[in-house]
């Protein structure tokens, strides 16, 4: 008679469960997860370092063009050309009385930080051969107000001297029409008061 094996290979499989299936899915999603959060993370730093060479854009040819009407003052002042500077602002050659950029309705806050104030008050477009390529929204504007001048007495060459003081304010857009910069600068020039002044 034969006697009974007690070992008997059992077959693996009846004892598992399928654990190894659920978990590797479960990890399979999660690094599903991952990857997507990533890909959407990258999407968002993309659009903001875009902005912001946007903004950066806008604001060097705001720059540009202050630094373009500072030149055009030195100019006119070298050459003794008289400009007109009118409350209205006509050609964008304003008063220091000027209604316009002094609305007390705005309790005298700068009205010139509204697009609004851009596009219905004359201003000066400024296009120059180093904005061509650029692709700008719009060509930068500007505005130069004529605020006063200053009379000091030089007593060393017996001499008065007059410096002339102007605020201009440029307004700029970058590539899309949501970035923009407005930027002021109050400059000082000194004319001699025997060759009349400003």
């Amino acid at each position: 008679m034969l006697k009974a094996n007690p070992y008997q290979p059992q077959n693996p499989c009846l004892h598992q469960k399928g654990a190894v299936l659920a978990i590797g899915l479960v990890m399979l999603l999660l690094l599903t997860l991952i990857g997507i959060s990533g890909t959407q993370s990258t999407g968002l730093e993309e659009r903001m370092a875009g902005n912001e060479q946007d903004e950066n854009l806008a604001f060097q040819a705001a720059e540009a063009t202050i630094k373009a009407a500072e030149q055009q003052l030195e100019w006119t002042a070298g050459h003794a050309v008289v400009i007109n500077y009118t409350q209205e602002g006509i050609n964008g050659y304003y008063t220091v009385d000027s209604p316009v950029l002094n609305d007390p309705a705005s309790n005298y806050l700068s009205v010139t930080q509204t697009a609004a104030f851009w596009e219905n008050n004359p201003s000066i477009t400024y296009s120059d051969g180093t904005l061509v390529d650029v692709n700008l929204d719009n060509p930068p504007k500007y505005f130069i107000q004529f605020l006063g001048q200053h009379i000091s007495r030089d007593t060393t060459q017996n001499n008065n001297n007059n410096t002339c003081i102007y605020r201009i304010m440029a307004y700029a857009r970058g590539r899309s029409a949501s970035s923009l910069a407005i930027v002021e600068s109050i400059y000082a020039i000194g004319a001699s008061v025997r060759n009349g002044g400003c």
